[in-house]
Parts: C-alpha cells; sequence; structure tokens
C-alpha cells in the first residue's frame, strides 16, 4: 500500500481504543483481570486501568496485564459456555480491547520478540468489530492502516493486514479509486510471492494462509473470503470485481 492510499485512509494509532475504553465499564475491567482463574487480580488490574483510562501501553509488557489480555482475547462470546469472558457484546468489547491492547504492543521495540502469530489475534478483532458495528467498524481501518505501517515487508502478517483493509473499505464503501483498489489487490499478491519465495515462511502451497504456523482462527479467514465474494457481486468495476474474486478464489482453494 503506497503513502497516498494510505493517506486518504487516515492511519490513527490510538481512537479505536479510545472508543473502545469508553466502553469498558469497571465490571467488564475486573472480568479480563480475573481472566487467569482470578490470579494476580490487583496487578493485572492495575494495568489493566492505565490502558484502558490513560491510553497507556506498557513497554515492555510484563505478565501483568498480557497473560489475562491473551487470554480474553480467545475468548468466544457467541459460545454461552466459553471461559473466560463474557457473551454478546459484552464479551464483544471486552475481546475487541484486548486485542487492540496487544496489536498496539507489539509494535514497541520494548516489546520486540513478545509477540507472534498476529494473524490470530487480528481474526478475533475483525470478528467482534462486525458483531459490534459502527462506529468500531469505521475507526478499525484507520487502526489497521497504521498497524500495518509497522509491520517489516517480509513478515507475513502484513499481508493479513492488507486484506482486513480491504474487506472494511469494500465493505464501508470507502472512496478509493478502481485504481488504488486493484493496487492493494495487486501487493497482496506480490508480496504473498515475494514472502514465499524468501524462504521465511511455513512450507505449505495454501496461498496465504500457508505461510504462517499460526493458524488456530484461519476459519475467521475463510469466513472473510466468503464475505469479501459477496461484496464483490455488488461492484461496477470489472477488473475490480474479477481482482476480488481471484484473492476469494486464492483464499478458499
Amino acid at each position: 500500500m503506497n503513502n497516498e492510499i494510505a493517506k486518504k485512509l487516515k492511519p490513527c494509532r490510538g481512537e479505536l481504543l479510545s472508543v473502545l475504553s469508553k466502553a469498558i465499564d469497571d465490571s467488564m475491567l475486573l472480568e479480563i483481570a480475573k481472566g487467569d482463574y482470578e490470579s494476580d487480580v490487583k496487578l493485572h488490574l492495575k494495568a489493566l486501568r492505565d490502558i484502558r483510562d490513560n491510553s497507556v501501553i506498557p513497554a515492555p509488557i510484563e505478565w501483568h496485564p498480557k497473560e489475562v489480555l491473551e487470554l480474553i482475547r480467545w475468548s468466544q462470546p457467541n459460545d454461552p459456555n466459553w471461559k473466560p469472558g463474557s457473551t454478546g457484546s459484552r464479551g464483544h468489547i471486552m475481546r475487541a480491547f484486548s486485542c487492540v491492547a496487544l496489536l498496539m504492543a507489539a509494535p514497541e521495540e520494548e516489546n520486540k520478540d513478545y509477540f507472534e502469530g498476529e494473524n490470530d489475534t487480528l481474526a478475533q478483532l475483525i470478528d467482534s468489530i462486525e458483531f459490534l458495528g459502527e462506529p468500531y467498524e469505521k475507526l478499525i481501518v484507520g487502526f489497521l492502516v497504521w498497524r500495518l505501517q509497522t509491520i517489516d515487508h517480509l513478515n507475513e502478517e502484513r499481508l493479513f493486514f492488507i486484506l482486513a483493509i480491504l474487506f472494511f473499505i469494500l465493505k464501508l464503501h470507502y472512496k478509493l479509486t478502481s485504481g488504488e483498489i486493484l493496487e492493494m489487490i495487486n501487493t497482496l499478491f506480490e508480496q504473498e510471492k515475494t514472502i514465499r519465495e524468501s524462504g521465511f515462511s511455513k512450507n505449505d502451497n495454501k496461498w496465504l494462509l500457508g505461510l504462517t504456523f499460526f493458524d488456530q482462527r484461519h476459519a475467521v479467514w475463510l469466513s472473510l473470503a466468503e464475505k469479501l465474494f459477496l461484496l464483490s457481486e455488488s461492484i461496477s468495476d470489472k477488473k475490480v470485481k474479477n481482482r476480488i474474486i481471484d484473492v476469494c478464489e486464492h483464499l478458499l482453494a
């Protein structure tokens, strides 16, 4: 994604966290803090309050609150039997908050090597943001563009962020030109090929998903491909439509 496209999409580091934080009440914060079998609740809660109230992302991030953020990251708000975590909107807000905090912490220099498999975290965030709808869907684009700019071009995680951005700009009808959308899609294919040929990825022929060993939420990415296919039906530009279908077919093959 070139700088002009990124500028149009208005990269923003903190607004999504700020809006989510306003939706996190004390009982929800306490529930996150209790996520590790109610161990070290006070220590987790102190660090979580700093994130919610002051937008302070720890660097380096310590066990408190990384452990409970990661545990809530794995929660399934649509499953009433899943613990830790809540159900419905409450659960999705808690999960989105946790995912955003983790994704914001990862690019900090002090947190280098503390994080891996971010495509799983991103998948959980996408799932929750879609459930919550506006205003969260509008805010996620700027957040993802900001985060994309922090990821090395030979890191396969970058491609998942591009795919997520593509999905939301199409869903939300962002005013990008056909050429700009095609450039994003071409970048996705070109960088996938470059990373695959670099040898720094999992040896798997499956397009994009085969680049990573972290595959616990690949079902979300496959579901996103199906949604992209549906979105393509309303696109009048045949070149754009066909390239989006290419993305879907490669993912679902």
